[in-house]
């Protein structure tokens, strides 16, 4: 990622010969996608956690024998216990506290989603093959045989054993819910990946062509998924959806260059790029509320009781600015052809307009 993809992303356009502006725009989508996966692979690998092994000299043979010595043994039943302890304090906090990706940026789009279940998945797959190991499986044995032991050994109190026990059981069923539900959210959004690479590649245009795929993908998520199907989780897709938009729609403005550049641009080229991203909105919600009403038509399924405002508020006020914009610059297309004319009496008025021009230009607004 440090080498190869700089050197693609820097390319000149004469480098690139024949190949066409989509074509390149892919293929630089198409190896940052891979990057990204590659490092989240790697950083799976070392994330997560990591169970505390037990020191040699506490481990013991898995025999019954050796198992029924070991609950004899007051020193090793104490460091099980906290280590088991341990354990399941770790493995709490993780899924308790990993199950929403909750670093994401506010523009994130919707491929944050796939990474962050694929990350998990990866995760608690790995906690789960932790938790049965064989040193795993020994201290939770011995525990087990000092709980059922009648009485108290050497006036230890035993009260701790069975809650923590407890709370073990609790714990394992809530790693397999969890990789359960990891497995099943990475199954869904992964049928979700191809539907949603044009937003990344595309243009508003051809967005608005792939839309009725990707709204009919979403659909079948929220219709079929088990874990992926709450209201929080489908608005969340959505929102991350409608910020791939909007961030593509800025590309397409902007061209990748900055936001004062605009005014060297032809009025006429950036009113239509401006009108293609106001189209692709009311596309969107088209397509929605189209996706909307064939649900409502079978009322025993699931249905899209989603919070619009949520889903499409951003877009909305991102929209009301680009018509703000195209106002302008179509006053900007007015006044240079007023110019070019060089009609009497206008000169003034033309200066006038430009010193406006500038002191906007000077706000230093962003799209």
């Amino acid at each position: 990622s440090q080498g190869f993809v700089p050197l693609v992303n820097e390319m000149k356009d004469s480098e690139w010969g024949e190949c066409e502006t989509e074509q390149r725009s892919e293929l630089i989508s198409g190896l940052n996608k891979f990057t990204k996966e590659l490092e989240e692979a790697i950083k799976s690998m070392t994330g997560g956690i990591k169970l505390r092994k037990l020191p040699s000299d506490y481990l013991v043979d898995n025999t019954d024998q050796k198992i029924a010595e070991a609950a004899q043994n007051d020193a090793l039943v104490s460091f099980y216990e906290k280590i088991l302890a341990e354990w399941t304090e770790k493995i709490e906090e993780f899924v308790e506290e990993g199950s929403e990706n909750k670093w994401d940026s506010n523009d994130a789009g919707p491929r944050t989603e796939l990474e962050h279940w694929r990350t998990r998945n990866q995760k608690l797959t790995s906690i789960s093959e932790q938790t049965r190991t064989r040193e795993v499986r020994i201290v939770r044995e011995v525990l087990n045989r000092v709980n059922k032991s009648g009485g108290e050994h050497q006036g230890r109190s035993k009260e701790n054993i069975p809650v923590l026990l407890t709370r073990w059981k609790n714990v394992d069923i809530k790693i397999t819910e969890a990789v359960n539900e990891a497995k099943d959210n990475v199954k869904y959004l992964t049928t979700l990946e191809k539907f949603i690479d044009p937003l990344y590649t595309g243009t508003p245009q051809t967005i608005i062509d792939s839309l009725p795929a990707l709204m009919n993908s979403v659909k079948m998520i929220h219709t079929i998924a088990r874990y992926y199907n709450t209201t929080e989780k489908m608005t969340q897709l959505f929102m991350k959806i409608t910020n791939q938009m909007i961030t593509t729609c800025k590309k397409s403005i902007l061209k990748d260059k900055p936001v004062d550049k605009l005014w060297l641009r032809d009025p006429d080229e950036l009113i239509e790029t401006m009108q293609d991203c106001i189209k692709l909105r009311d596309a969107y919600q088209y397509q929605y509320e189209l996706t909307k009403e064939k649900l409502q038509a079978m009322p025993k399924g699931r249905q899209f009781d989603f919070s619009k405002n949520q889903i499409f508020g951003k877009f909305d006020l991102f929209c009301r600015r680009l018509s703000k914009l195209i106002d302008l610059f179509t006053i900007v297309r007015q006044f240079n052809s007023l110019a070019k004319h060089k009609l009497e009496d206008m000169d003034k008025l033309i200066e006038d307009f430009n010193s406006l021009i500038e002191s906007f230009k000077n706000q230093r607004h962003d799209l």
